[in-house]
């Protein structure tokens, strides 16, 4: 054997191939696509599902508690004292620790009890008008309440904690892609052309059908699904904490925000208010007051109100919109807290001050809906049945065209990407992190593959 066979020939330069672009970039577009899609389709089933069924919550708990939470509006009502007194008197011993006002007549209103022991609460709703008491549920284990709580749960974290917090941050940020990649794919080559663009093909063959219907749909409702999924990356693991963080490092103080409309007292002047002794014999000011001083500062909002307790001599206020129905504009929140005794303001906090979480009262709208009123949910149902629809139509056009003992999976286009899209991508994966880290591991695994393919001892 001579030398010459021994030796292994030297590697061949890169081929021309490799370093011209990409022949067709609408195959690249189309493989990541692909791809993507097969990964978090069924992840982003999943989380339209959930959403769909938490958007209209209130409205299904209102139906089917009809008898409970509406009444026949009355020109006159009992005070809110006469109410509360009502259902503690129903109920002997329990104390009542919270009376829930609502914003719009023809509702009920409801007041929190707590058990002697302080093991359990029940909600107790009357009629305002005549004081009738309509019925009664306990909120640690309320079944509506409770269904929605796993709902949600299931839509943010699919119900294994952290690691499904992850999970679905992984496909919202894929999800993004997933629209910007599919938008590129739909959008018409040929000015004037129609058909397969505004309008699906009915009488096409069955692949072009799909097609129809899993483009078409997705392009109408597009600026929705970009605000419903950008808005969810602010309630993920990684991406929330990030906005959290950037919210109070840009805030004016960087530190938590609470504006006082009294004067700042100290520990001795706080410590005054704690009744001595006996806390039934301190005389506090009628919740009737509380709740009128509420709905004269917050008009038109949910007035929520904590009764004073044995720990602390002021009532706390809650005043908040009707969001979860389909208000118009921003989620509206301010929390009040009342000497129990003189009735001054001790401390106001209010949702759009808050350096962390301000932002919520924008974001949370615009991801449910609720920004436009009842017809904007509406839409925003619709899209959720459109997301639902693309990642079956996707599966079923791929399963429908793949080839007889083929996969029917994209060839990897050879060449080089272009400069624009190589810094979209390049964008994308700061803006959007897990997401970009999943994108150098799938780089990272096609680099070795491509090297590892290339050894000889390999190929044998």
């Amino acid at each position: 054997m001579s030398i010459a066979e021994t030796v292994s020939p030297p590697p061949e330069p890169s081929s021309t191939r490799e370093r011209r672009p990409v022949r067709s970039l609408h195959r690249v577009i189309w493989r990541w696509h692909f791809f993507a899609g097969l990964c978090v389709g069924p992840i982003l089933l999943i989380v339209a599902v959930t959403g769909a069924i938490y958007l209209f919550g209130a409205e299904i708990q209102d139906l089917l508690r009809a008898d409970m939470y509406y009444v026949t509006p009355s020109e006159t009502s009992l005070s809110w004292q006469q109410q509360t007194d009502l259902a503690a008197a129903d109920h002997p011993g329990w104390t009542p620790i919270r009376i829930a006002v609502p914003a719009e007549p023809g509702r009920s209103t409801g007041v929190s009890l707590q058990a002697p022991d302080d093991e359990s609460k029940l909600n107790v709703y009357l009629d305002p008008g005549n004081g009738q008491i309509l019925g009664e549920v306990d909120p640690d284990a309320d079944p509506l309440v409770n269904f929605f709580a796993v709902v949600l749960k299931i839509h943010r974290q699919l119900f294994v904690g952290t690691t499904g917090r992850v999970i679905v941050e992984l496909a919202t940020g894929w999800g993004l892609i997933l629209l910007l990649t599919g938008m590129y794919l739909w959008w018409p080559r040929k000015s004037g052309k129609a058909h397969g663009v505004w309008w699906p093909r009915l009488k096409a063959r069955r692949y072009t059908l799909l097609r129809d219907l899993h483009a078409i749909p997705a392009a109408f409702f597009v600026p929705i699904l970009f605000l419903m999924t950008g808005t969810g990356l602010f309630y993920t693991l990684c991406w929330g904490t990030g906005a959290v963080f950037v919210s109070q490092t840009v805030s004016e103080f960087g530190t938590e925000v609470a504006v006082k409309d009294g004067p700042a007292r100290d520990k001795d002047e706080q410590a005054s208010d704690e009744p001595e002794g006996d806390a039934e014999a301190v005389e506090y000011i009628p919740v009737d007051q509380v709740i009128r001083l509420a709905q004269e500062r917050f008009p038109g909002r949910q007035i929520t109100v904590d009764y004073p307790n044995g720990k602390k001599a002021e009532y706390g206020i809650l005043a908040i919109n009707d969001y979860a129905r389909g208000t118009y504009g921003p989620m509206r929140s301010d929390q009040l807290s009342l000497d129990a005794v003189t009735g001054d303001v001790t401390g106001h906090r209010s949702l759009a001050d808050n350096a962390q979480y301000w932002w919520h009262g924008w974001v949370y709208p615009l991801h449910v809906g609720t920004i436009g009123g009842v017809a904007t949910k509406v839409f925003w149902l619709l899209a959720c049945g459109v997301l639902v629809a693309l990642p079956v139509t996707g599966t079923w056009m791929w399963w429908h065209r793949r080839p007889s003992g083929g996969s029917g999976i994209p060839r990897r286009q050879e060449g080089m990407l272009p400069t624009w899209l190589t810094v979209l991508l390049t964008v994308l994966c700061f803006v959007l992190p897990v997401a970009g880290v999943s994108v150098l591991l799938i780089l990272a695994g096609e680099w070795t593959f491509g090297r590892l393919s290339r050894v000889r001892w390999l190929q044998t």
